[in-house]
């Protein structure tokens, strides 16, 4: 997200992301953060500077892709 060169592949979380602890801590809360964009980065790059999650993932769903 820093567009800096990396040392390894990030660890990421393919399931979702948006917990409840998270959009507290975020201010960013479902259902808007599903269809407003800024509440959806928002809540999105918490995973990342609350959590630690060295990834962002949107849209919030439980599905992964092959």
């Amino acid at each position: 997200m820093d567009l800096k060169t990396v040392d390894r592949v990030p660890c990421a979380c393919p399931l979702q992301t948006g917990t409840i602890d998270l959009m507290r801590d975020s201010g960013a809360f479902w259902p808007e953060a599903h269809v407003n964009p800024a509440a959806m980065a928002k809540l999105a790059r918490a995973a990342r500077d609350i959590a630690g999650i060295e990834s962002v993932r949107v849209p919030f769903e439980v599905s992964v892709y092959s």
